[in-house]
């Protein structure tokens, strides 16, 4: 088992973060963003049931299923047809510019509920538990946040 630390003893400070690789599917000239929120695509199951993500969908109450965020952007490089493509998902730990509304404040839980991808101030309405908490107060729709690990993988 690795050692994780964040105390730079040896000069080397360390977040520990976590990333698995699951597929999405892209439809032509699609594209997912670095950065934005993904769920489990409980419609998709070409890769097993939860071997796929997609954008995580904004609803009222809270996106049930929000494992993570994009790693890497990626674009379907076909131009016509709809692919999976595998995609590169931090599931835990600190990440730096995560997608978020522009009036987050520091230290609060999110959870997506109000735009595609996006993360928002958790409230008492929402239905679902916070995807993760901000370390800092959101500038141009990004900020800094810590990802709640799921131990889904």
């Amino acid at each position: 088992m690795a050692i994780h630390k964040v105390d730079g003893v040896d000069g080397d400070a360390n977040f520990p973060k976590k990333f698995v690789r699951l597929n999405i599917t892209l439809a032509a000239s699609g594209t997912i963003t670095k950065g934005q929120w993904v769920s489990i695509d409980t419609g998709d199951s070409t890769n097993g049931l939860g071997g796929s993500v997609k954008l995580a969908p904004a609803t009222s109450l809270g996106a049930v299923g929000v494992v993570g965020v994009a790693a890497e952007t990626i674009t379907n490089p076909s131009g016509s047809d709809t692919l999976s493509i595998p995609l590169k998902v931090q599931t835990a730990g600190k990440f730096e510019n995560a997608y978020v509304t522009t009036d987050v404040a520091a230290s609060v839980g999110i959870v997506v509920d109000t735009t595609p991808g996006r993360a928002d101030i958790a409230e008492a309405a929402d239905k679902v538990s916070p995807c993760g908490m901000t370390l800092e107060v959101a500038v141009a729709h990004l900020a800094d946040v810590m990802i709640y690990d799921r131990n889904m993988f």
